[in-house]
């Protein structure tokens, strides 16, 4: 329960064209990290600003992400801006300790 997420700054992303990062959802077993359920993905999320509203760039599958994997995303023209928020957002989750997720390396 509860909203889950990482938002940054807004960053200048006019020369940008794409970006990569390192994500893991839950794990193989519950003593590295309790698994992620069905309906539980998290997605990537931009917002222009003076914009109150997030454009999703992808969608993170529950279950594709069990280890540490590179994903890369390619912006689109309307997020290739001055100042550009951008956010992953997990869609729900059980609360606590569960449906654990990280993600690293954002170039």
């Amino acid at each position: 329960t509860g909203t889950r997420s990482i938002t940054t700054q807004p960053l200048d992303l006019s020369g940008a064209r794409n970006m990569a990062f390192q994500v893991r959802l839950g794990g193989t077993s519950s003593s590295s990290c309790e698994t992620v359920d069905s309906g539980e993905d998290v997605v990537v999320e931009y917002k222009l600003s003076g914009s109150t509203t997030y454009t999703q760039l992808k969608k993170l599958a529950y279950d594709g992400y069990t280890t540490a994997t590179k994903v890369s995303v390619t912006f689109p023209s309307a997020a290739v801006s001055s100042a550009v928020t951008l956010r992953w957002r997990q869609l729900s989750n059980s609360g606590g300790d569960f449906d654990e997720w990280a993600i690293d390396d954002i170039i």
